[in-house]
């Protein structure tokens, strides 16, 4: 997620976010020019370019009014309600002090949870939250072998049952349980109330957090702040990256490191595959179309469409 420049006469800020869908997104700014929430506001809902509308605003009572009475007026009418998908609004304590160190220092601090929160994590990750981690964990079942059917699944759908079998080197019970676990969790769905099984963006995005994991233990010598900051929202401590095996049974994430290294050699499914260490990217486009078809029963938009969310194109 960076800056770029928007069309500067209309936005103050403006960026491109690249994981699973190519997001544009655009902001405005109120701090001192109450008069100009209305025409804000129009101008964010009507921008048919971007998908992604951020409104930072100065938090007074008089500007929360204002913007209540705004939008109110187009979500009551059914030709512009839609409008409002993707629109966020972060308020900004009003007595900040752009002079104050102190206060820069906690504006930094606060921006970057917010955006962490209602953007990253409300949006772009899939809602995966604190709560889906320790469910997983918690599963129990056979090291790597619910890693293995979530790559499976991304990587190709379970459309047919004894070819997935085939595929995750595993039957019967545990397998059955996997699935199920990973479905009422929301990492994969069912099209059509189907036994077939499609990947949700949370799916996605808790095997992107599993990668990089992954290559960072192999590569680095301490975790990215990126890293750290993912593990802080999911409630998660960072172990050090030399810790061993010995405690996967107490340590979320070495859980999820040894997991994944059992996915390749106890299913031969490697998450690392295709990851290119002088160039590594973590994240990839969804191309959910691959899903929408007769082999599908019922995979089309909707199914990864939520409606608090951003529609698919």
């Amino acid at each position: 997620m960076g800056l770029n420049e928007a069309d500067r006469r209309t936005f103050d800020y403006g960026c491109l976010l690249l994981r699973d869908f190519s997001r544009p997104l655009v902001s405005q700014v109120l701090w001192n020019h109450e008069e100009g929430i209305e025409k804000d506001i129009r101008t964010l809902v009507f921008d048919g370019s971007s998908s992604i509308r951020l409104y930072f605003v100065r938090d007074r009572i008089r500007n929360r009014a204002r913007i209540d009475e705004a939008l109110r007026s187009y979500r009551e009418r059914a030709e512009t309600s839609s409008l409002l998908r993707g629109l966020r609004i972060i308020p900004i304590p009003e007595n900040f002090d752009a002079d104050s160190e102190d206060d820069r220092t906690w504006m930094s601090r606060h921006l970057h949870d917010r955006v962490s929160t209602d953007l990253l994590f409300g949006v772009v990750f899939g809602k995966l939250t604190a709560y889906d981690i320790r469910i997983f964990s918690e599963h129990g079942g056979p090291f790597g072998l619910k890693f293995a059917a979530l790559q499976v699944i991304n990587d190709h759908g379970l459309e047919h049952g004894p070819t997935f079998e085939k595929t995750v080197r595993s039957r019967g019970s545990p397998l059955r349980e996997a699935i199920a676990m990973l479905t009422g969790v929301g990492f994969i769905t069912s099209p059509g109330k189907s036994v077939q099984r499609v990947p949700t963006l949370k799916g996605r995005f808790l095997l992107d957090f599993a990668r990089r994991l992954q290559f960072e233990k192999i590569t680095a010598s301490d975790w990215s702040p990126e890293l750290k900051s993912i593990m802080s929202y999911l409630k998660l401590s960072p172990p050090k990256l030399d810790s061993e095996d010995e405690g996967v049974f107490e340590d979320i994430i070495l859980e999820i490191l040894h997991s994944v290294k059992c996915a390749k050699s106890q299913f031969g499914v490697d998450l690392l595959k295709g990851v290119d260490p002088k160039n590594p990217h973590f994240y990839s486009q969804f191309h959910w179309r691959r899903f929408a078809n007769n082999s599908f029963f019922g995979a089309g938009p909707d199914l990864w469409n939520d409606e608090d969310d951003l529609p698919l194109t």
